[in-house]
C-alpha cells in the first residue's frame, strides 16, 4: 500500500521496453466498475475474485511489467502463480512514510480514514506473503529512478544467471 508499485512498474516498462499493466485497472475492466465502488458496496469478495482471474490471465504473459494491487500477493494462489511464472519484486517502504499518504486518499477505500494501528496491522499481515513470493526485495526511499535502476540490474543479472545454468 502506497509503496510506489505503479510508479516503479511504469518506469520499469519504459526501461525494459515492455508493456505495462496494473491489476487494479485490469480488475476494473473485468468488473465494469472501479475497485473503490465495489469496496464501498461491500463487495470486497468480488474484488478478490476478479483479482484471481486477472492473475490467472496475466501470470504467464511475457514482456509485461505488472503492478499489483496491495492485496493481490496476500492470496496464496495469486502469489504462487506469479512466483512460478514471473520475476516478482517486493517494494518495501517505511510504513510511517506511507501512512499519511494512504490514510488520506479517498480512492483507497480499505485505507481511507483508518487509524495508524488498523493500517499497520493490515500492512503487517500482508508482508510475509510479499516476502515469501518475492524474487527480489527493494526498499523504496522515495527516489523511483534509483529504485527502478536497482530492479533492472537485479532482473538482468537474474536472467543472465538462469540462461547460463
Amino acid at each position: 500500500m502506497g509503496c510506489g508499485k505503479t510508479t516503479l512498474a511504469k518506469l520499469l516498462s519504459e526501461k525494459l521496453h515492455m508493456q505495462f499493466t496494473d491489476t487494479d485497472d485490469y480488475v476494473r475492466e473485468l468488473a465494469g466498475v472501479s475497485i473503490h465502488d465495489m469496496i464501498e458496496a461491500g463487495k470486497l469478495s468480488d474484488v478478490r475474485r476478479f483479482e484471481k482471474q486477472c492473475v490467472s490471465e496475466l501470470a504467464s504473459s511475457k514482456d509485461l511489467v505488472i503492478a499489483t494491487g496491495a492485496g493481490v500477493m496476500a492470496n496464496e494462489e495469486n502469489g504462487k502463480a506469479f512466483h512460478e511464472n514471473c520475476f516478482v519484486v517486493f517494494v518495501d517502504r517505511d510504513f510511517d512514510t506511507v501512512y499519511p499518504l494512504i490514510s488520506k486518499d479517498p480512492v483507497r477505500s480499505l485505507a481511507f480514514g483508518k487509524s495508524y494501528e488498523e493500517l499497520k496491522a493490515l500492512s503487517d499481515s500482508r508482508i510475509p506473503a510479499y516476502r515469501k513470493y518475492a524474487d527480489l526485495t527493494v526498499t523504496n526511499n522515495g527516489d523511483p529512478g534509483l529504485c527502478a535502476d536497482a530492479i533492472v540490474h537485479a532482473w538482468l543479472s537474474s536472467a543472465e544467471n538462469s540462461s547460463s545454468s
